[in-house]
């Protein structure tokens, strides 16, 4: 399955939305490649704090995918860019090959369930099918599915409106490519245009409105964190701290359900070895450590998150 993230206005929130939705299908078990066709390469920074040739390497110089990809996690991996991904588009440009080309993605994908790809701000097709960016154009020609992120606001909103026009005049040149939907990102309550331009979303498109992404700062920082905004803004305080770097985990006995050991590790963690100390003095098991009530906001949440994930109960994970 190839769901690339388009939207002819910039700043949108395409590369943050790339970013979770790849980390969350592969937290889910699913095989994910991420490409990054942005020549900014902001999802390739992103993901491994430097830029990248992959995507020229494998699309311009034909190298072997697998020397290409620099794996992410178990289940993630990334088809990196940099600014020489924009000698892609002039070459697909010059020489007309970038539907072909980009068929490749198609040739990979039956190792990986899903492909998803950031793309640049701009105009894949003009409303009379002439291509305007050929790298986006053909990212999009090869896909499944179209998502559109979009912010509540009058440009934003023209900038999804020129999306869909390009992707039904994909759909006459002959691709299967569909619209997705829409995600509105960065929406404030506070903001009186957002819900009157909301409810224009809705108006017309429908059921293919998602749930809208708040324009929350843990969103946007997380990925610079090296960690999506679920285990970023897990804990309340550590978020309020702006220490957000560290985990604890809770070792237990599988039988019995009685705890071994805590792996704490992070800033401020000496505050939290007292609780993890009383719990083994005391010989709990992992079911008793998850009912101990612990105040909010506070670190030694964290420890009752952990005590939860034990038995697959996390509420904030």
């Amino acid at each position: 399955m190839i769901v690339t993230l388009a939207n002819w206005k910039g700043g949108v929130g395409k590369t943050t939305l790339a970013y979770h939705i790849a980390h969350y299908l592969a937290e889910q078990g699913e095989n994910v490649l991420a490409v990054d066709l942005d020549p900014q390469g902001s999802l390739t920074y992103t993901m491994i704090g430097k830029f990248s040739h992959g995507v020229v390497n494998f699309f311009l110089k034909e190298r072997p995918i697998s020397q290409c990809v620099t794996n992410i996690s178990g289940r993630l991996s990334l088809l990196g860019g940099a600014e020489d991904t924009g000698d892609l588009r002039a070459w697909f440009q010059v020489t007309g090959r970038g539907f072909e080309s980009l068929e490749k993605l198609r040739q990979i994908a039956p190792g990986r369930a899903w492909i998803v790809i950031d793309t640049s701000p701009s105009q894949a097709v003009n409303m009379d099918g002439k291509i305007m960016d050929p790298l986006n154009a053909s990212a999009l020609y090869q896909s499944d599915y179209v998502l559109c992120p979009a912010q509540p606001e009058q440009l934003s909103l023209v900038g999804l409106a020129v999306m869909v026009d390009s992707i039904a005049a994909l759909r006459k040149a002959g691709s299967d490519v569909q619209f997705m939907g829409v995600i509105p990102t960065m929406y404030d309550i506070r903001n009186a245009e957002h819900p009157m331009h909301l409810k224009r979303l809705i108006a017309e498109y429908g059921k293919l409105v998602f749930p809208g992404v708040p324009d929350a700062i843990d969103v946007a920082r997380s990925p610079a964190f090296g960690q999506p905004v679920w285990e970023f803004a897990a804990s309340g305080k550590a978020a309020i701290l702006g220490e957000n770097i560290g985990f604890v985990k809770v070792v237990a006995e599988k039988r019995y359900d009685e705890i071994l050991g805590l792996h704490i590790v992070g800033p401020h963690a000496t505050e939290l070895i007292g609780v993890g100390s009383a719990a083994l003095a005391g010989e709990l098991t992992v079911e008793e450590l998850s009912r101990t009530i612990l105040a909010h906001p506070t670190l030694h949440e964290t420890i009752h998150e952990a005590a939860e994930g034990v038995h697959g109960m996390t509420i904030h994970i």
